[in-house]
């Protein structure tokens, strides 16, 4: 019994001093630590002013957006993105924290858009490439408006811009307008679909039907000789006028119209001379 008691003695007491030692470790551990984190502290404090000053003018050097590209933009696109775009740089100037879903949404709302991209490309350019939609008219309104293929304003035309689609003008304002403009864009697509080429260049839109005005008819005293054709099953009657369009065209200087407004056949009402 006494050498058991001897031995719990021994193994107690063994206990006892790793624990001290395991302790004193800690206590030096922890003393280590605490004198590496008042170091760096003080270290961080002396520094801070010369790391801050070195990162804003490394930000500053490298990662400002200096430039904003538009690529595929007409003049008038590229004036409303950049009207948009520069204030968001001015607030936010850095290339990594510049918001690009702000942009995003703001082309998606644009009518004249079909599709547009935005990309950050380092180190300080920020670019927008986007596409267009194709006009197929030209609105005359209370300012000229460019129209997309479903008779629907993309935006207004630019001063001085040239494009060579036909011009429709709506005879009054009911509610049927927006119908109209959509028959008339239907005509031209239409149009380009088969030969011959009627090739409108002014189309006037009236309740039940439209006229037109191609410059193939322009006689030699400039006159133009109009086109009547309506609404219903309009792609019917364009076929009807496109297979006597040569002969239309060879006669256009004793024409005095040409109503396509039937289904079966047109009429082509001569001058009396």
């Amino acid at each position: 019994m006494g050498r058991k008691n001897l031995r719990q003695k021994l193994e107690s007491e063994r206990k006892k001093s790793m624990v001290k030692r395991l302790i004193k470790k800690l206590v030096l551990v922890f003393f280590i630590i605490g004198i590496g984190f008042l170091l760096v502290s003080h270290t961080y404090s002396l520094t801070k002013p010369f790391v801050e000053n070195e990162l804003s003018s490394f930000s500053k050097e490298f990662l400002t957006i200096r430039e904003l590209s538009i690529i595929g933009a007409s003049e008038f696109a590229d004036k409303e993105i950049r009207s948009f775009v520069n204030p968001i740089i001015e607030i936010n100037p850095n290339i990594f924290t510049f918001p690009t879903e702000n942009v995003k949404l703001f082309l998606a709302t644009r009518p004249y858009i079909e599709s547009a991209f935005i990309r950050k490309e380092m180190p300080n350019r920020i670019a927008v490439e986007i596409k267009e939609k194709k006009p197929v008219a030209i609105l005359l309104d209370s300012e000229l408006k460019l129209l997309d293929e479903n008779g629907e304003v993309i935006r207004p035309m630019s001063t001085g811009e040239n494009i060579d689609v036909p011009v429709i003008s709506v005879t009054d304002d009911s509610d049927t307008s927006s119908f109209r403009l959509r028959m008339g864009c239907q005509f031209i697509l239409l149009d380009n679909q088969s030969t011959p080429f009627i090739l409108p260049s002014e189309i006037k839109l009236f309740q039940n039907h439209m006229e037109i005005k191609s410059l193939d008819l322009k006689t030699s005293r400039n006159e133009v000789p109009s086109i009547y054709i309506s609404y219903e099953e309009m792609e019917k009657k364009i076929l009807n006028l496109k297979k006597l369009w040569t002969d239309i065209v060879n006669k256009k200087e004793n024409i005095e119209y040409v109503d396509a407004r039937y289904l079966k056949g047109l009429s082509v009402k001569q001058k009396n001379n």
